[in-house]
């Protein structure tokens, strides 16, 4: 497990969320609350809801096949 987890507010818009993806190359991201994890986003979350967003985190260069 990596202790450098990367977090995001539910607040936050999904954009962020796929910047964050695509800056830290990663497929996923916990979502807290003060310090309380109250659920995990994923690309695959980011490309259902507005699928125009595949194309931002395309240039990340991860592999966007199923999870």
């Amino acid at each position: 497990m990596s202790s450098d987890i990367k977090t995001i507010h539910p607040l936050d818009k999904i954009e962020k969320a796929a910047d964050a993806m695509k800056t830290h190359k990663i497929k996923q991201l916990s979502v807290v609350v003060n310090d309380e994890m109250r659920g995990i986003i994923t690309v695959t979350d980011i490309s259902r809801a507005s699928p125009e967003m595949v194309n931002r985190l395309m240039g990340s260069g991860l592999n966007l096949g199923t999870d």
